[in-house]
């Protein structure tokens, strides 16, 4: 195993093998979609309370109402991915630097 590869044990004796790098790229990409995926919804809610502000129905408030509680959990999902990459970028690090402890330290006889 080459010192930048990065070996987690999953469930059941499964592996996971990438860089270091390669682990924060990756959590930096989950984030940057967490941002997009935020940044959609701002603009279809925007769209929707427009449609429904000018909706005289009286299905519009119901359709407002089941459109909240459909953003609130898209909110929710994008946050619990920022959570998640954070904790994956501060496992790196900590692995990073936990192998540099060790690659450094020396047993004496």
């Amino acid at each position: 195993m080459g010192k930048e590869e990065l070996k987690m044990q999953l469930g059941g004796g499964d592996r996971l093998a990438m860089s270091y790098s390669e682990l924060e790229a990756t959590a930096r990409n989950a984030k940057a979609k967490a941002e997009q995926l935020r940044e959609l919804m701002t603009s279809l809610s925007a769209d929707v309370n427009g449609m429904c502000d000018n909706w005289t129905a009286s299905a519009s408030p119901v359709f407002r109402e089941d459109y909240e509680k459909l953003a609130k959990n898209v909110t929710q999902t994008s946050t619990v991915v920022d959570e998640l990459s954070t904790q994956v970028e501060n496992y790196s690090r900590d692995m990073q630097a936990l192998d540099q402890s060790y690659s450094s330290s020396k047993v004496s006889s």
